[in-house]
């Protein structure tokens, strides 16, 4: 049996083990304790964080309401000012209607009457039957973006005069087709003003110039009873000269909430493109040096008044669409003055003329009929071979499809007008096209000769004569044999005047005009002689029966 003693041992050793457990129970909850309020900790600072969200994003949510409603606001008194500017514009045409410009008038008092009368003396080369039009209408044409479709069209934001003649009614629509190129468009994104600037500050950039001619004379039966016309230009082309030049153009600013972000996403509040605007002149007198220098000086006096307006709308970024109708109010109505005096002045030939800056343009005198070729590059023939000169010669004579190719629109313009004036007193009767616009490609196709200009294409038709001037040295393709002493003649005449222009350099350029005179009149001599005279060889009696001799009788 156990004793009392053994029993209050055990008794002993069990009550510290009861001691032990329940202070290892009370540790442990100490350890739940702690964590416990540790994760009460989190959560309450967790709430106390999604709370201080919460209320950041109703905040934020309540500014821009604020700023929408203010944007949309300002779009509303944006488009007040546009209606504003509209009236200003109408308003500002009523006052100026009827005055000249004081710029021209001031220089025109400053001229001494003798002299004035000297000039005009010496300005009556050709004795007028009529009063001469110095040009038929003038246009700025540019382009005009859809920015939801991406769509682009050439639309006519300046045209003077507006068209009254029922002879040139209808050439609106042919304007851009024929004289402007296809644009294409870019976005300013990075570096928006300074893009901007860039444009208006830069020297002015003439990135194409073309030739292009017209015949609503011929079209309508009409003709102009005007010497000066009848002798510089017999054929009574209507001529349009085109100079396109960098510029930009504005997208009204939007109110959609959608497009609004996506523009600040690019980093810009507005949409502005890069593109080009095309200035062209209509004129039945050939004088495209002038109207050259006219156009790159109205371009000049634009991009300065324009850079004046724009900078202030840059620095508070104002609508640029507004600014730029503002510009545009003002600078209309000295074009069209300056345009107008143009039109008063002129009765005949000038000798001097004023720029659109007030700077004196001085005509160079030659025969009438060479002052379309003034202007025309001195290396005009450069690659080309006596023999293939002559050879188109005779192609076109004979009726042949012919068909310049070149990179440069200029070159193949004014090859195709030496052509031209090499045949008279010939009158070409079929489709004669400088620059050929996409739309009438086909015409290489129909049953009827032709004499077009083409930029940069592939013919793989073997019933036309290509002449591929965008080589060195030029290439003709499917050209006609023909055996003719008289034209090998015409060969030998030519070559040396041809070897003279081509040898031309910058220093001596002054006397492509009259070689290439001489070149002409050897040309209208052959004519004259082998051809109306009555030449008896095979090629002369060919080209007696075509089209273009029997119009001619």
């Amino acid at each position: 049996m156990i004793g009392p003693k053994e029993l209050l041992n055990q008794q002993t050793a069990h009550n510290q083990n009861l001691i032990q457990m329940v202070k290892n129970i009370q540790q442990e909850k100490n350890m739940i304790q702690q964590q416990l309020d540790y994760y009460i900790g989190e959560y309450t600072k967790l709430s106390e964080s999604e709370q201080k969200l919460k209320y950041a994003n109703i905040l934020l949510k309540d500014k821009y309401d604020k700023l929408e409603d203010d944007y949309k606001i300002a779009i509303k008194h944006n488009d007040q000012l546009i209606q504003q500017l509209e009236e200003y514009e109408q308003l500002l045409k009523e006052a100026l209607k009827g005055k000249r410009n004081e710029k021209l008038l001031k220089t025109v008092e400053q001229l001494d009457m003798s002299q004035s009368q000297r000039v005009y003396e010496e300005s009556k080369i050709i004795d007028c039957s009529d009063d001469l039009k110095f040009f038929e209408n003038f246009y700025m044409i540019a382009l005009a973006c859809n920015p939801n479709t991406k769509q682009t069209q050439q639309n006519i934001i300046f045209q003077y005069p507006l068209n009254e003649q029922q002879s040139i009614v209808g050439l609106d629509n042919q304007i851009p087709m024929f004289c402007c190129r296809e644009y294409s468009f870019t976005l300013l994104q990075q570096n928006q003003r300074s893009e901007i600037y860039r444009i208006l500050k830069q020297e002015i950039q003439i990135t194409d110039i073309q030739i292009q001619l017209f015949t609503p004379s011929r079209a309508s039966g009409k003709i102009i009873e005007n010497n000066i016309v009848q002798q510089s230009n017999p054929d009574q082309f209507l001529y349009a000269l085109s100079v396109e030049s960098d510029d930009f153009i504005a997208e009204k600013r939007s109110t959609s909430t959608s497009e609004i972000v996506q523009l600040k996403k690019l980093g810009i509040s507005q949409a502005v493109y890069r593109t080009k605007v095309t200035y062209v002149f209509l004129s039945y007198l050939p004088f495209m040096r002038f109207f050259q220098e006219s156009i790159i000086q109205i371009i000049k006096v634009i991009k300065m008044r324009r850079l004046d307006l724009l900078e202030q709308s840059l620095n508070i970024d104002m609508d640029l669409r507004s600014i730029d109708a503002l510009y545009f109010v003002s600078m209309k109505q000295e074009i069209e003055e300056y345009l107008r005096q143009l039109q008063l002045t002129q009765i005949s030939i000038p000798s001097k003329m004023l720029l659109f800056d007030g700077q004196l343009f001085s005509f160079p005198k030659l025969q009438p009929q060479m002052n379309q070729f003034v202007g025309a590059p001195f290396n005009l023939f450069h690659g080309w071979k006596c023999s293939q000169l002559m050879n188109i010669f005779a192609e076109i004579l004979i009726e042949s499809k012919v068909v310049i190719i070149g990179y440069s629109q200029i070159q193949i313009s004014y090859l195709m007008l030496f052509f031209n004036c090499a045949i008279k007193p010939l009158t070409y009767p079929h489709p004669f096209i400088l620059n050929v616009p996409q739309q009438l490609y086909p015409l290489i196709d129909a049953p009827v000769p032709v004499f077009l200009g083409m930029l940069g294409v592939e013919i793989q038709q073997t019933d036309v004569v290509l002449a591929q001037a965008q080589y060195i040295p030029i290439k003709i393709q499917n050209r006609t044999q023909m055996h003719s002493k008289s034209l090998n003649r015409l060969t030998e005449q030519v070559q040396p005047l041809l070897e003279k222009i081509q040898n031309l350099t910058p220093i001596n350029q002054g006397s492509f005009p009259q070689l290439l005179e001489g070149m002409l009149n050897l040309c209208k001599g052959f004519i004259q002689q082998e051809i109306i005279k009555g030449g008896d060889d095979i090629f002369s009696q060919r080209v007696r029966s075509t089209q273009l001799y029997q119009l001619y009788k």
